[in-house]
């Protein structure tokens, strides 16, 4: 895959990133109610798209300095989601989840987008 075309896959990314944390926050505004399951699908579903992202990046040997710095920057974050989306998956299993984890989620999904 060329470089140009990396770039854009992430742009496009990163775009629906945004985009989809934007949908949630005009329900958090409204009166439209999202469900714990529907919340955690979009989780699951951000998290791997940019891990996919991440490791499309990683796999090519064309990847730019400024990539690398992306890169750098995207693994701490994709690591941290990797333990608390399965624990809160748990935690809404078991009934015993709590804002703060859901909070520290969309927290780590909005730095990925910075």
């Amino acid at each position: 895959m060329n470089q140009s075309k990396l770039i854009r896959l992430n742009f496009k990314r990163t775009f629906m990133v945004v985009l989809a944390l934007c949908f949630l926050a005009s329900c958090a505004t409204t009166d439209i109610q999202i469900t714990p399951v529907d919340e955690l699908t979009f989780f699951y579903n951000i998290y791997n798209s940019q891990h996919e992202d991440y490791l499309s990046m990683a796999n090519n040997p064309n990847t730019s300095e400024e990539q690398k710095v992306i890169m750098r920057k995207k693994k701490p974050i994709l690591d941290s989601l990797a333990v608390l989306i399965p624990a809160f998956d748990k935690s809404l299993t078991a009934g015993t989840n709590t804002p703060e984890q859901k909070q520290a989620i969309y927290d780590l999904l909005n730095s990925l987008g910075e």
